[in-house]
This record gives structure tokens, sequence and C-alpha cells, in this order.
């Protein structure tokens, strides 16, 4: 059986199709979690920002648009937390007990998650983008080139 490949979006944006689910599900649980944080708010607005552009960036033409405009918003943030002044702290301190112990060793759990989710949205953002630029410059089969 042959398939049409005119019918089938490019294997980026498959590929970014797939991985949106999963990504879109671990930033809804983060947004979740938040709600039992001191400072909740802020972060639970980027993590339910996140999992709707996850969802959308593949399945919308100009969908890496918002993606990037998200990562750029996260990097700043990152760079924000990372100007306040953190000292060093060991792996033990990072990824030990969960709890709130010092405002340096959140601050670097923060800039850590927000590493996490800039690789999660960079990935389906860059998958979504190549798959958006096949899509528009392929002729389908049979179709004269431009």
């Amino acid at each position: 059986m042959v398939e049409n490949s005119a019918q089938r979006p490019p294997i980026a944006n498959r590929a970014a199709r797939w991985l949106s689910v999963p990504f879109s599900a671990l930033f809804a649980l983060s947004a979740a979690v938040q709600l039992n944080d001191p400072d909740w708010l802020p972060w639970f607005v980027f993590y339910a920002a996140a999992t709707a552009t996850v969802l959308a960036a593949p399945r919308w033409e100009r969908g890496w648009v918002p993606m990037c405009a998200l990562c750029g918003i996260t990097l700043a943030w990152a760079a924000v937390i990372g100007s306040s002044g953190l000292e060093p702290i060991t792996w033990g301190e990072l990824t030990g007990d969960l709890r709130m112990k010092t405002l340096n060793v959140e601050r670097h759990r923060e800039i850590g998650g927000l590493g996490l989710s800039l690789l999660l949205l960079s990935t389906v953002g860059l998958l979504a983008k190549a798959g958006a630029r096949t899509s528009a410059i392929a002729p389908a089969p049979g179709e004269p080139l431009a």
C-alpha cells in the first residue's frame, strides 16, 4: 500500500506533534504543583502558557512565533534570577530534600526548571518551525515548482 505523502505533514511537524503531548503534560503537572508554592502565580501562569503553547505550536503554521516569545521570556527570567547574586551550592543541596531550604538553593532550582523548560520549548518550537517551513516550500506531488 502506497501512502500519499501530500496528506501527511512533514516528519519534523509529526515529531513536534508527538512530543507536544508528553511535554504539555509535564508543563501542566508543573503548573498544578505550583499552587502549593508561596510565589505560585507567576510560575503557574508561565507553566500554563507553556502547556498551551507546546500543544498549539505544531498544529498552527505560525505556532513557532509564540514559542520563540516564550523562550525569550524564559531566558530573560533566568537571567533576572541569576543576576540576584547566587552563591555556589552542592548537588546534594540542589537535589536532596525538596522543601525550601534557603533562597539561594531555591533560586538555583528555579533556574534549573527554567533551563529544562527552555530545552522542551525550543525542541518543539524548532521542530514546528522546520515542519512549517518544509510544508510551505514543498509542492504537493505532481504540482509544478514555482
